[in-house]
């Protein structure tokens, strides 16, 4: 199909795919989640140019709809979708993520304001540690197993927001996450608004008027030699204040790390294989990563 209405236009192919490539988009595997080779031979297809490509792309709202056949059967619900015109039960942009369509759209545009050849030269894009925030950064690094990309970066993403869950059930508040790999390593970096937590954690009970549950917590928190307070009213509710058992988020990845939900491969592998780096030792072992446009 592409043989026959690709001839002439091979260039504006090019164009497309290097303009992608220079806004790290280019790749339709489970690791990057961005445009494939066919996709974008369809799209010039379609739009019979890389400038009209371009354009378009700039204008495009989430759930539009590119059929060069018109004869699309099936709905789907990705932010793109671009009828296979050789299958229409498939999406040929099914693997484009939700944050890569819209960077793609904010590409175009700037692109479109302010023409350059920048626009096409691939950028090793590096995570920015910036201290002066105030907030704290953690690293989970580790040698990357040797199973295929497209087996393992699904489970990569599906731990990072596994660890994020479990930073927020101990009230460690993510700001952002990402991920990164170097030569034979992967990093799973957090950047975290909350990074500490005072000894002390308030513990909320029933309301005192329902009776039973009421009193079974009075009974269990009264005279505890555990807590480090005597059974309170609040808000119409027992309380009662008890010792935290992770102030640091770090030592919460590092002891309950394995009760994530790590996949296949990753739950074989993690722990055991895993260090967690916190603030500056991240940069200072001088091992430069660079960011995996998920």
């Amino acid at each position: 199909y592409v043989m026959r209405y690709i001839k002439g236009k091979e260039d504006e192919v090019r164009l497309l795919k290097q303009f992608l490539i220079g806004a790290g988009l280019y790749g339709s595997e489970l690791k990057r989640m961005g445009y494939s080779g066919y996709l974008c031979e369809l799209l010039i297809i379609y739009y019979g140019s890389f400038i009209e490509c371009i354009k378009a792309m700039s204008k495009w709202r989430r759930g539009t709809v590119i059929e060069i056949e018109k004869h699309g059967t099936r709905k789907h619900r990705d932010p793109l979708v671009v009828v296979d015109p050789v299958d229409p039960k498939r999406n040929v942009a099914s693997a484009l993520s939700l944050d890569n369509f819209a960077k793609s759209i904010h590409h175009a545009r700037q692109f479109l304001k302010n023409p350059s050849i920048e626009f096409f030269i691939e950028k090793d894009e590096m995570p920015e540690l910036d201290f002066s925030r105030g907030t704290q950064y953690i690293e989970i690094e580790f040698a990357k197993p040797d199973i295929s990309d497209d087996i393992l970066y699904p489970q990569i993403y599906k731990a990072m927001d596994s660890f994020e869950r479990l930073l927020a059930s101990e009230g460690f508040r993510t700001y952002s996450k990402k991920v990164c790999e170097r030569e034979g390593f992967v990093g799973i970096l957090f950047e975290l608004e909350v990074f500490e937590l005072p000894n002390v954690r308030k513990h909320i009970g029933p309301p005192v008027d329902e009776r039973a549950h009421a009193e079974r917590f009075y009974e269990k928190y009264s005279h505890n030699a555990h807590t480090l307070s005597d059974v309170y009213i609040e808000k119409g509710r027992y309380c009662v204040d008890l010792r935290r058992k992770y102030t640091k988020a770090h030592e919460l990845l590092i002891e309950r790390m394995r009760e994530c939900s790590l996949g296949k491969h990753l739950k074989e592998y993690l722990p055991e294989n895993a260090k967690v780096l916190v603030g500056k030792d991240i940069i200072e072992k001088g091992k430069v990563f660079r960011q995996v446009n998920p």
